[in-house]
């Protein structure tokens, strides 16, 4: 992976860096070249308007006149590097510093408009310049009057050696951004590359199934560091999982191979005749009890199933709480009379409309009154309550069994739990009845708690809001 990825960064790098070479070609002739002139335009212009100060400060009025002084204009001419010549206000050529014009010729196309507005122009100055020669022009003024023009005149060939230096001060700035910017891949390369490859080996390992490779350790606040850790806890998770699924399924095996083990051997007692006949209706009695033992397991591990299957979904409706009670109890009219237990229902109102899954509550009552009932002692009573407050309903079943010690009280809802007390009283519990309540009601986004003291009983409270 690293190669690749560097070798990615690097070809960007690469056709970033001709692109912006080829930029930098493209913008020479248009911009830089073009700031180069209007630059030295403005200096010629500047030079112009020296020249102009000079001939009205000797008050040059006649063509005769810049004759005395062509030794002056000429070194003025040599020392800006420039050629000059001046016209008089009839455009008669009153001296030329390069000799491309005599002096008393008239260039009646002379115009001021010549030069534009930018009081300068590229051309060849009426065919006796160089055809990329930029020229200026200034006015020489007496009083209010003007009596006749400077021009200066430079060829576009000498401004080479600044274009040259402009462009050397450029690709030596691009050089120096080239460098730091192929430095900062680097620095970013070998910051990223062992972090990636953490990650990269990790997830290989993972992908194997060797969920137990080890933490990653990436350290850093930004993405990488967050893909680190987000694979950490998934990893995490995965052995959480991978542990939860061993253990259920030992769980099921244990919890299905018992009655089925008691099942089988006696039938097999029936049928080679080890239990007389006068006995069959006692043993099939057990028989049946352990058939009913795993079915309830069964239905238990299909709403299991279907419940994280679908997401833990809802028909919500809104029903009157108290007739749902009353139904589930009668359900258990059978196993009350075994163990001569009561129920002791206490309501403030008769009418309780609560908005839920009816069909969940009723399980969810159902698994709380079986757990109750299971584990009370034989001649006691199971007390139920129905309270409101405020928008919540609560529902309160306690029973004065066996209890459940302090340190199992929070461990109660994981699924196939069971504590040592309850193990050798709940002989067909699977584990998943107060599992399957604390998905019910979290579903429903109330509580359930449970409060209990070992010797003294169990009690369970859960709410549910009232219908508006």
């Amino acid at each position: 992976m690293k190669n690749k990825l560097i070798v990615k960064v690097l070809l960007l790098y690469l056709i970033f860096s001709c692109l912006t070479g080829l930029l930098i070609v493209c913008i020479k002739n248009t911009y830089i070249k073009k700031s180069i002139i209007t630059s030295s335009a403005k200096k010629l212009y500047d030079q112009a308007n020296s020249v102009s100060k000079f001939v009205e400060e000797y008050d040059f009025n006649y063509i005769s006149d810049y004759k005395d002084h062509d030794f002056e204009l000429q070194n003025i001419s040599s020392y800006l590097g420039s050629d000059i010549i001046i016209l008089s206000k009839g455009c008669f050529v009153c001296y030329d510093s390069r000799g491309l014009f005599k002096v008393g010729d008239n260039i009646t196309e002379f115009k001021e408009s010549y030069f534009g507005t930018n009081h300068y122009t590229i051309g060849d100055f009426y065919q006796v310049m160089p055809k990329n020669t930029i020229s200026v022009m200034a006015p020489i003024i007496k009083g209010m009057n003007t009596i006749g023009y400077v021009t200066v005149h430079l060829p576009e060939s000498s401004l080479k050696t600044n274009l040259s230096l402009v462009m050397k001060e450029v690709w030596q700035l691009y050089g120096v951004m080239e460098f730091l910017a192929f430095l900062c891949i680097l620095i970013f390369h070998f910051y990223t590359h062992p972090k990636l490859d953490k990650i990269s080996k990790a997830s290989k390992e993972f992908a194997k199934g060797n969920l137990h490779f080890g933490k990653i350790n990436v350290n850093s606040k930004d993405e990488i560091g967050e893909i680190g850790q987000n694979l950490d806890i998934m990893a995490s998770k995965l052995i959480d999982n991978e542990e939860y699924q061993n253990k259920f399924i030992a769980n099921i095996s244990h919890d299905f191979r018992s009655p089925l083990t008691s099942i089988k051997g006696y039938l097999q007692a029936m049928q080679d005749g080890t239990i007389p006949p006068e006995l069959m209706p006692k043993y099939l009695d057990i028989v049946l009890n352990e058939t009913n033992r795993l079915t309830k397991l069964t239905n238990n591990l299909l709403t299991i199933n279907a419940w994280d299957n679908n997401g833990r979904e809802l028909n919500l409706t809104t029903f009157n709480i108290n007739d749902v009670i009353r139904q589930t109890l009668e359900t258990f009219k059978g196993s009350c009379d075994k163990k001569n237990i009561h129920f002791n229902l206490t309501v403030k109102n008769q009418n309780y409309p609560v908005t839920a899954d009816r069909d969940r509550i009723s399980q969810v009552i159902y698994n709380l009154v079986d757990n109750a009932i299971k584990f009370s002692h034989n001649d006691s009573t199971v007390y139920l309550s129905i309270t409101d407050n405020y928008e919540k309903v609560s529902i309160t079943i306690r029973d004065t069994g066996i209890g459940i010690p302090k340190d199992s009280q929070l461990k109660i809802w994981d699924r196939f739990y069971k504590n040592d007390l309850s193990r050798g009283k709940d002989k067909t519990g699977s584990g998943l009845g107060l599992a399957i309540v604390k998905d019910i009601i979290n579903a429903h986004q109330e509580n359930i708690i449970c409060q209990s003291k070992e010797g003294e009983g169990t009690s369970f409270t859960f709410t549910l809001p009232l219908a508006k």
